[in-house]
């Protein structure tokens, strides 16, 4: 018959134990393992985006100079416009005037003769 100590634990199930012990992670270990193992494989994605972006980000910065480029030139033209407008405003409603009494159609009305279905 086999005796055992009471105080002394069988050598067995220690053995056991201390293997469970080893085997399990400690608390948190398996999440950073997830976490790192998620990092190693989106980090050069994000880096890859991040390039792509900043190229994108080039692009809007050039459209905004195109478009302030643009903004200052129809200013300019607008003030020519006026300034032309002004100028030669009298001369263009003298003119008007004279081509209304005349009978002509005015310029850039539609015809005011249409043609009737049979």
């Amino acid at each position: 018959m086999l005796l055992l100590d009471a105080d002394r634990p069988e050598p067995v199930r220690g053995g056991a134990r201390e293997l469970a012990v080893f085997l399990t992670p400690e608390p948190g270990a398996e999440i950073r393992s997830d976490t790192s193992q998620i990092l190693e494989e989106n980090i050069p994605l994000l880096k890859a985006k991040v390039v792509e972006m900043r190229g994108i980000y080039a692009k809007v910065d050039q459209l905004e100079a195109f478009v302030k480029m643009v903004r200052r030139h129809v200013s300019f033209l607008e003030a020519h416009v006026l300034r032309a407008e002004r100028d030669h405003g009298a001369l263009s409603q003298t003119l008007r005037k004279w081509l209304g009494s005349s009978g002509l159609p005015a310029l850039g009305n539609t015809l005011s003769w249409v043609p009737r279905a049979p």
